[in-house]
């Protein structure tokens, strides 16, 4: 699970990169996005993960499906990576998968 998380955030730290560069990032305060994602959307967090010492990765999403994902920074600022919709909430697995498909 960890070994996921980690392979999730180093993703979306790339995507990030990528989403700056060819967009303006959408940032604020951490206390002003959740309330958005709250009020608008309904969503709440559903996941969580430290990004080194540089900030939080977490995922929020809806019963409806929609989803977003976005960092925190240490001073409070959080910027969206990426949002969409149709998530899915996986089933924990009962065992370790190697290979490939992990």
């Amino acid at each position: 699970m960890l070994r996921k998380l980690f392979l999730i955030s180093v993703m979306f730290v790339t995507l990030a990169g990528f989403v700056s560069s060819s967009q303006a990032a959408m940032c604020t305060k951490r206390e002003n996005l959740l309330s958005a994602l709250n009020s608008q959307y309904r969503e709440h967090r559903q996941a969580i993960g430290l990004i080194s010492r540089n900030g939080v990765l977490e995922v929020f999403a809806s019963e409806k499906g929609t989803w977003t994902v976005f960092v925190t920074n240490p001073k409070g600022m959080s910027c969206v990576v990426a949002s969409g919709h149709a998530f899915e909430q996986m089933p924990k697995a009962s065992k370790v998968i190697e290979g490939p498909d992990a």
